[in-house]
């Protein structure tokens, strides 16, 4: 079983290298739409690790599964904006 700290700065890592996929791609795309919809799937997620963070260890498996179907869903995101 991951430790959950080690959980939690996992995801801050990955979502910190997406924020910053997101940054390159909107120097290089026009397509505003596209971008607003990544940037709010990145906010989404983000608020969801610091839910995951808050919470009691009763309550941490579910927001973590809740974490990584948003994580899942953004990374999809950023995948098909290349």
């Amino acid at each position: 079983m991951v430790d959950r700290q080690d959980y939690e700065d996992h995801f801050k890592s990955e979502l910190d290298e997406i924020l910053n996929q997101i940054e390159k791609l909107s120097l290089n795309n026009k397509d505003e739409d596209k971008l607003a919809d990544l940037k709010e799937k990145e906010r989404k997620t983000r608020l969801k690790l610091r839910e995951l963070r808050a919470s009691s260890e009763g309550n941490w498996e579910k927001l973590k599964i809740d974490l990584e179907k948003s994580y899942d869903e953004l990374n999809k995101a950023i995948s098909s904006s290349h």
